[in-house]
């Protein structure tokens, strides 16, 4: 599947799941009519500048849009040597592995409310 095709898909199911006419969906995103309609039907090209318009204003990562659907997404979160905080992402079909991160991200925040527990 084209990755046209692939953020036309996406973007119907997600305004599916939000109750939204194509319209309220165009106001949503801050788009035309016009071109939501297009994106959703995969005859338009967007922009980066649109693509990220339309992330922000869903309040989704940008992947999320992009990826096949079914694809599993995750965040993982690490500090670096100065301190900042980076974003590691990734994405995988592997329904074992998710399992995996999901116990490892229970454990974590077991670990952290007990350690605000003793705080």
């Amino acid at each position: 599947m084209k990755l046209r095709e692939t953020l036309a898909t996406n973007l119907k199911n997600i305004r599916e799941k939000r109750n939204f006419s194509q319209r309220g969906m165009a106001e949503k995103i801050g788009i035309s009519t016009k071109l939501y309609n297009e994106l959703e039907n995969a005859t338009a090209n967007p922009t980066l500048e649109t693509l990220e318009k339309i992330a922000e204003n869903l309040e989704l990562n940008l992947e999320m849009l992009l990826l096949p659907e079914g694809s599993k997404f995750v965040y993982i979160n690490s500090q670096n040597n100065t301190n900042n905080q980076e974003v590691k992402s990734g994405y995988f079909n592997d329904d074992s592995l998710m399992k995996v991160i999901d116990k490892l991200l229970k454990h974590n925040e077991k670990l952290f409310s007990e350690y605000r527990a003793q705080q």
